[in-house]
């Protein structure tokens, strides 16, 4: 195996094609691979990854939905919130035309598979449907680096994201931005369209820059 250049796997992906083994107990594997675990800059999959530090796939993920037409909006209000608190990653609220032509609301939420009890009981006891659907779907995280910027106004958090290495998006954290805007008086919008700026000049465009300059040790 060695001088064939094999290497460990976390996972077995890919359809396999035939199995060889030893009277010792020791089994060879021949798998036909889709490719995404292919070259060095691959990106990694994982059934339930909750750090996001670093760019992969997440495929343990769960994607429920429920449909209510009688359903007070402030029930709903509640329920994101409880979801968020029990783990959800996402949850969202979708408008959807029901039987006999009745206006209601799809709730959708996306947690990892280990919580679908949870999400589920959630569901049924703050809304009033008799059904949740629910299927695996995968999650594509970039890696994620944050920063602070100092506007004219005060200090700012950013949050980077990199795919593949080269970073793709800027996003200056709501909180942040709207915190400062009250304190100083001045637009939302001027806060984080300069925190944008400057963290889109400061932020090393490749990623690998960024963990060289973190392993830098200080000066004295």
């Amino acid at each position: 195996l060695q001088v064939m250049g094999a290497k460990p796997l976390r996972t077995l992906e890919g359809e396999l094609l035939q199995v060889e083994h030893d009277e010792d107990g020791t089994a060879v594997l021949l798998l036909a691979s889709d490719g995404r675990s292919e070259g060095e800059d691959a990106i990694p999959v994982f059934r339930e990854r909750r750090q996001h530090a670093d760019e992969h796939i997440d495929e343990g993920m769960l994607l429920l939905q429920a449909n209510v037409d009688d359903a007070s909006p402030e029930w709903l209000a509640y329920l994101m919130e409880q979801c968020f608190k029990a783990g959800a990653n996402d949850v969202h609220f979708l408008p959807v035309t029901m039987k006999k032509s009745r206006p209601g609301t799809m709730v959708q939420v996306m947690c990892y598979a280990s919580q679908l009890d949870a999400m589920k009981t959630l569901l049924f006891e703050e809304t009033t449907t008799f059904g949740i659907r629910y299927f695996p779907v995968a999650c594509h995280r970039l890696a994620r680096r944050h920063v602070r910027v100092e506007t004219s106004w005060g200090e700012v958090a950013v949050k980077l994201g990199y795919h593949r290495g080269q970073r793709v998006q800027v996003a200056p954290e709501y909180e942040s931005c709207a915190a400062v805007a009250r304190a100083n008086g001045v637009s939302l919008k001027q806060v984080h369209q300069e925190a944008l700026e400057l963290a889109t000049r400061k932020s090393s465009v490749k990623k690998w820059t960024d963990r060289q300059e973190r392993d830098v040790p200080p000066k004295n």
